[in-house]
């Protein structure tokens, strides 16, 4: 991992972190976090992404839209790589977020921010919801019937 200058218009804080085949945890317990947001470049191959210590993701940030861990689900802004990107986790029906693990493979993060109050998660589209099979498998096996009903619904345009 490395500190380095943020490049314009990536962050405010003047600089970001680059993860190359690194991951890094950051721990919210005691927070009562419901929300979280970060800027990211994904420029490599696999990133990964785990949230309250559930299945790892793998795959790319920018594709990955969806539910991440139960009652917990991430949303990028884009669906583009190389370029800056805006990423959230909702937490919803009473969930917190505690820890977020994210990494992989030439990940740069910047600008991570929180929050306790929750915030409405936006429908993610089809398109944008590429799980591969395994981690897709175990997350909705994760989520209670009613959760996985309403997601059905939503889902289903």
């Amino acid at each position: 991992m490395s500190i380095v200058p943020s490049l314009a218009p990536f962050g405010t804080s003047g600089n970001a972190a680059t993860l190359n085949k690194v991951n890094i945890e950051f721990s919210f317990r005691g927070a009562q976090v419901k929300y979280l947001s970060f800027d990211f470049v994904d420029t490599g191959n696999t990133q990964n992404l785990r949230v309250n210590k559930d299945r790892l993701y793998k795959g790319s940030m920018v594709t990955m839209g969806g539910v991440v861990a139960p009652d917990v689900a991430f949303k990028p802004r884009y669906t583009r790589r190389f370029q800056v990107n805006h990423g959230e986790l909702f937490a919803v029906n009473g969930q917190t977020i505690n820890d977020v693990w994210i990494g992989g493979d030439i990940l740069t993060i910047d600008n991570v921010c929180w929050d306790t109050a929750y915030h409405t998660p936006p429908v993610i589209p089809v398109a944008s919801r590429r799980l591969d099979s395994e981690n897709a498998a175990s997350m909705l096996t994760a989520l209670p019937l009613a959760v996985l009903a309403a997601v059905a619904v939503a889902f289903a345009f």
